[in-house]
């Protein structure tokens, strides 16, 4: 076992956050180009990119004391494998009584 495989890095991010038919919504993405360890470098460098979405009903769109969220997540590339992912929460606002 070597430890750490990959510390030497370079990635660039984006974030954007914002409202589409009044659903607030976060949209991040991250690329990196990943090159291994100086002692132990990689054959040639490894691409991945992760992605994430997430919007939200809020209680004032909805009436109710709650609010409803949705994400939607992936990351792609030869560093790890491709993978999904999915959150679905429910938040109570306990200030609100029915």
């Amino acid at each position: 076992c070597r430890g750490i495989m990959n510390s030497r890095v370079r990635g660039y991010h984006i974030g954007v956050d914002g409202s589409i038919a009044k659903v607030p919504y976060r949209f991040k993405a991250t690329f990196t180009e990943n090159f291994g360890t100086y002692f132990y470098p990689l054959p040639s460098k490894l691409c991945q990119l992760s992605l994430a979405l997430e919007a939200s009903l809020t209680k004032a769109m909805t009436g109710l004391p709650v609010t409803f969220s949705l994400g939607v997540y992936g990351d792609v590339g030869k560093l790890y494998q491709n993978s999904a992912g999915l959150t679905l929460k429910v938040t109570y606002d306990e200030s609100c009584r029915f």
